[in-house]
């Protein structure tokens, strides 16, 4: 879903705004007027969002490997854990959803704001809860402590537009 979600963004950013399977559902006259593309204020908040919903893909892949490779449900603790992961990953899900809606044109910057807070609040306890499960190796502590970074960055310039629009 994440990788959608990116791919789906991405395409719209590369293409300057709504893409053409939305222009078809919304009507022929949507390229008509300046609410369908980003203005140059909301194209700084791109930047960031878009690292965001990469922070999801990759915080996902690399859970995805560790449990592969680590995890065995040889313990009630661990079993514990790895239903309590699945639950923060089905809370990331819509999450990333909610983000990739609120960053097509025109854009509400507080709606933006809601949005990739709660990405980046959903990315924070799931990196903390990983960094303390039984099956996280010392190895795996270097892509927790990365991505935690890459999180914080991209939230804090999220942050920092939004404020310069206030």
């Amino acid at each position: 879903m994440a990788t959608d979600a990116l791919q789906e963004i991405q395409e719209a950013v590369d293409s300057g705004g709504i893409g053409d399977d939305l222009d078809e559902l919304l009507g022929d006259d949507v390229g008509s007027d300046n609410e369908n593309t980003w203005s140059e204020r909301d194209k700084t908040l791109l930047g960031p969002c878009l690292g965001l919903l990469k922070a999801s893909k990759s915080l996902l892949k690399k859970t995805k490997d560790t449990v592969k490779k680590n995890a065995c449900c040889n313990s009630e603790q661990t079993v514990t854990q790895l239903d309590d992961l699945a639950d923060l990953v089905d809370r990331l899900s819509p999450a990333i959803d909610e983000l990739v809606s609120s960053l097509y044109p025109p854009l509400h910057y507080q709606t933006l704001n809601e949005n990739g807070k709660c990405v980046y609040q959903i990315h924070g306890t799931m990196l903390e809860f990983i960094r303390k499960c039984d099956f996280v190796t010392e190895n795996d502590q270097q892509w927790i402590d990365f991505l935690h970074k890459a999180n914080q960055h991209n939230w804090e310039n999220i942050n920092t537009h939004l404020n310069e629009f206030s």
